[in-house]
C-alpha cells in the first residue's frame, strides 16, 4: 500500500489537539480517501494561539512517498510542503480559498487542486486554461481543478487535459471533492498519466455519489477500478 501523510491542522483548544481533535479529523480524512486503500496519518499542529511556528514532525512527513495538505490553517500547511518539498516529496493540495494568503500555498506545493471557482477568482481570467496557466508555477508538475459533474481538467506543461465527469444519477454529493483527490494522489502515486489520473479520480467522485454521507459513501479501490472501466468503454 502507498503510504500518504495528511498535515490537517485543526483548531481546537491546545489540550486536545492531540487527542480528541485529532482523532476525530483522522477518522474522517480516513474515510473520504479509503478511495485509496492506503494508510494515512493525521496530525494536528496548532491550537488558538496562532502568533507560534507551526509544530511539524518532518520525520513522520519523511517517511511518506506524498504528502497532501489543505488551506484550513495556510501556516501550517506551507510549513509542511516547505519541508516535504527539501525530502524531495510530490505535494498535493486542496485549495478553496480565494484570499490572497492562499497564494503561499499555491508556490509550497508541487501538485495544486482548486476548487472550481478559484482559478477564475485569483487571475481574473474567465476561461479555465489561461486561468491555470496563470496560475501554474515553473515547480508545479501538475495543476489541477475540479469541474463537478463536468469533469476535472489538468495542466501539465503546456498539454491542457480535460475529462468529462462521469454521468450518474447523484444521491448525494457530500464528501465526492475529498474522494475524488484520494483517487488523484492513488492514480498519481502508481505512475497513471494525466488522463488516466483524471479518469480514475472522477470515477470514484461520482461513484460516491451514488450513496448518502460522506464516509460511508466513500467506495473502495476494487469499485472504483471496476466502474473506471465500465466507465472508459462506454466512452
Amino acid at each position: 500500500m502507498a503510504k500518504v501523510t495528511l498535515i490537517l491542522p485543526f483548531l481546537c483548544a491546545p489540550e486536545l489537539a492531540e487527542i480528541e481533535g485529532c482523532k476525530g479529523l483522522e477518522t474522517q480524512k480516513r474515510g473520504a480517501m479509503r478511495a485509496g486503500e492506503r494508510q494515512e496519518q493525521a496530525r494536528c499542529h496548532r491550537g488558538r494561539d496562532q502568533t507560534h511556528r507551526p509544530d511539524i514532525d518532518g520525520e513522520v512527513i519523511r517517511s511518506a512517498r506524498l504528502l497532501h495538505v489543505d488551506d484550513v490553517d495556510l501556516d501550517a500547511s506551507v510549513e509542511a510542503a516547505r519541508i516535504a518539498r527539501e525530502y524531495g516529496l510530490p505535494v498535493t493540495s486542496d485549495i478553496e480559498q480565494t484570499s490572497e494568503g492562499v497564494r503561499a500555498l499555491i508556490d509550497a506545493v508541487t501538485v495544486p487542486i482548486f476548487a472550481e471557482h478559484v482559478p477564475a477568482a485569483l487571475t481574473g481570467e474567465a476561461d479555465m486554461a489561461r486561468a491555470l496557466t496563470a496560475l501554474r508555477g515553473p515547480h508545479h508538475s501538475m495543476v489541477a481543478v475540479t469541474l463537478g459533474a463536468r469533469g476535472a481538467m489538468l495542466l501539465e506543461g503546456a498539454h491542457l487535459h480535460h475529462e468529462p465527469g462521469v454521468p450518474v444519477k447523484p444521491v448525494d454529493t457530500t464528501g465526492a471533492g475529498d474522494v475524488f483527490r484520494g483517487a488523484f494522489i492513488h492514480a498519481l502515486l502508481r505512475g497513471d498519466s494525466p488522463r488516466d489520473i483524471l479518469r480514475f479520480a472522477n470515477a470514484a467522485a461520482a461513484l460516491s455519489c451514488t450513496k448518502m454521507g460522506a464516509m460511508s459513501s466513500a467506495p473502495t479501490l476494487a469499485d472504483v477500478t471496476a466502474f473506471a472501466t465500465k466507465a472508459t468503454k462506454t466512452d
